[in-house]
């Protein structure tokens, strides 16, 4: 179990919000940006937050009135010009460009005042699976564009109550990931309809889990942004490899890949 932030149902151990599974590849869920109920994959290698905005070009392949539209927003504001430009480039060469601005993110109970968000205006090799239009990017601050704060740093720095506690008192999230929410068609103003799998801030639902969690000390995080991890080593079967590699939870990455040399030995 790794460490850090908070979600709609409320309990002693947190908040959840439902998560739905689109088609074993990504992870969904609805946050409101400005007030409009947008559905995002979440994404917890990645510290930036886009989405696809209503003058985004023909390169963007959702419905054009499931997009962010800022005129919409009243709480709407742009960020300084020297910082505007967005600009990301993924691992799949799928690249994401727009402009930065300032917006009212609210994740369940839960509102965020002045979160730096994208609104894209074009797109490059990306494939809309399951409707989604946009990236809840769960990584640290160090690995976001321009050096904006991420969402877990806000969460913290802004001091957010839930349930009378401070969610930087329990700086933790939980993503539980179950197939039974599998999501083939897109729902864009609608919740998932299963909460089979929940994203959880602000703790850990007991009702997740079975026996001890296991903590395991974040490397070298700061250096990638990410939730990343020491391996003590790789075992398939009754093949065991060590390794002391450097491993990365995605959760908009369905496989798993490691260095050619190790995977080799499996």
């Amino acid at each position: 179990m790794l460490q850090r932030p908070i979600a709609t149902t409320a309990s002693s151990w947190g908040s959840n919000l439902p998560v739905a599974n689109c088609n074993d590849a990504l992870s969904i869920i609805n946050v409101k940006i400005g007030g409009q109920l947008l559905p995002v994959m979440i994404d917890t290698s990645a510290s930036d937050i886009w989405v696809e905005s209503s003058r985004c070009d023909e390169t963007c392949k959702s419905s054009s009135d499931s997009r962010y539209d800022a005129s919409q927003s009243s709480t709407f504001r742009p960020v300084e010009a020297a910082k505007s430009d967005f600009q990301y480039e993924y691992l799949d060469d799928v690249t994401i460009k727009g402009t930065h601005a300032y917006e009212t993110l609210t994740l369940g109970n839960i509102e965020i005042s002045n979160q730096v968000f994208a609104q894209a205006s074009s797109t490059v090799n990306l494939e809309n699976l399951c409707d989604e239009v946009g990236l809840l990017g769960l990584g640290f601050s160090d690995a976001s564009s321009q050096e904006f704060p991420a969402l877990l740093s806000n969460l913290e720095d802004q001091q957010i109550t839930m349930f009378s506690l401070y969610l930087a008192d329990h700086n933790d999230y939980q993503l539980y990931m179950n197939q039974a929410t599998q999501r083939k068609e897109a729902i864009p103003q609608q919740p998932p309809t299963s909460t089979a799998s929940e994203l959880t801030f602000g703790g850990v639902n007991p009702q997740r889990y079975i026996n001890c969690l296991i903590w395991h000390e974040l490397g070298q995080f700061q250096a990638t942004g990410t939730w990343s991890f020491a391996l003590d080593g790789i075992k398939i079967g009754s093949t065991e490899v060590p390794s002391s590699s450097l491993a990365t939870v995605d959760s908009a990455t369905a496989g798993i890949s490691g260095p050619q040399e190790t995977v080799g030995r499996i």
